[in-house]
């Protein structure tokens, strides 16, 4: 999604609105509206009959209402892109209401989703009275990535490091899918 700027508007220019709430169970809907004026901290757009007002000293959100419902873009895939990333926020918190993922965690889960649309996979295995806990696109590349945080541990206990192979003899790794599809397709 492009940074908007001052610069990108003017008058009479179609932009596209996205109107959503996050927290409620409204369908977001995409329509579009035209630029009235511009001016030092605001800008204001009409649609149908309803004038808008965003702000562009605050990331241009809608400075209209106490609640702001109404986004601002100035194409219909960045208005699309913001609902996957609802969509994708409420679909990890209710994956993580076990808190299995800690903020590290969760923001690399935002960087494989965001920047590679790929699937997600959970690796997850037992041992030493410890569950272990890695994602990412592959079932290969979670469990190389368990293996690693593992190896990573007793590293400071001294322990030698272990290939995914020489663990999989010792330990059980259950490999599942968290997200599977691309762009906007997720499936939880």
């Amino acid at each position: 999604m492009k940074k908007l700027k001052k610069e990108d508007f003017y008058v009479g220019q179609e932009v596209v609105l996205l109107h959503m709430t996050i927290g409620r169970l409204e369908t977001p809907s995409i329509s579009t509206g035209k630029v009235t004026s511009i001016g030092r901290k605001y800008i204001n757009v009409d649609e149908n009959y309803r004038t808008i007002r965003f702000d562009m000293t605050n990331d241009f959100k809608e400075s209209s209402s106490y609640l702001s419902s109404y986004y601002l873009f100035l194409t219909v895939e960045d208005a699309q892109e913001k609902i996957y990333m609802r969509e994708f926020y409420i679909r990890i918190c209710n994956y993580n209401k076990w808190n299995m993922l800690n903020y590290d965690e969760a923001k690399a889960v935002e960087r494989i989703v965001f920047e590679r649309r790929g699937a997600l996979y959970c690796a997850m295995a037992v041992t030493e009275s410890y569950c272990w806990v890695a994602h990412d696109v592959t079932e290969e590349d979670a469990k190389a990535a368990l293996v690693n945080k593992y190896n990573n541990f007793f590293e400071l206990l001294g322990k030698d490091k272990m290939s995914v192979k020489d663990f999989e003899k010792e330990h059980t790794i259950e490999v599942f899918p968290i997200i599977s599809g691309s762009g906007s397709q997720i499936e939880i």
